[in-house]
């Protein structure tokens, strides 16, 4: 993110940051405090992929340096198996599946960014996320990537 952020201009262009919650809160907290201290003007929390898409075409690359076949935000690290590379499989391996409504207060507690929920496919949806004290929300899915068999 520092190296991002310091790339342009202070406040010439605002960024926000993409949260996948971790299934180790502690470390989506350490994210949430590195997103606040380079200037992030919000959290976006994902709630449209609570698991990882099968993607079998990810799985079919072979990992052929392990230095490029690490997830960003995670640091785990993809291996080769019998069905290939698995990066996407590595990727979501971190993803808590348990996260729900109720851990928006969780959420609002560990940053003090404006949280905006993106992935909201329903109209329930949006009034929950009104009702739990979101600032805003994102009307996205991830489409046919994360589905890709």
């Amino acid at each position: 993110m520092a190296e991002i952020t310091a790339s342009v201009q202070p406040n010439s262009i605002p960024f926000f940051f993409q949260l996948y919650v971790n299934k180790d809160r502690s470390a989506s907290e350490a994210l949430l405090k590195d997103a606040e201290k380079n200037g992030m003007k919000g959290v976006w929390f994902t709630i449209d992929g609570p698991v990882q898409g099968k993607r079998e075409g990810d799985e079919r690359v072979k990992v052929e340096s392990a230095t490029f076949a690490k997830a960003a935000i995670s640091g785990a690290q993809a291996t080769n198996d019998t069905k290939g590379g698995g990066l996407g499989r590595t990727m979501g391996g971190y993803i808590d599946d348990t996260f729900n409504w109720d851990d928006i207060a969780w959420l609002r507690k560990s940053t003090k960014l404006p949280i905006v929920a993106k992935g909201v496919q329903t109209a329930e949806d949006a009034v929950l996320a009104v009702k739990h004290g979101l600032d805003g929300i994102v009307i996205t899915n991830h489409g046919g990537r994360n589905l890709d068999t």
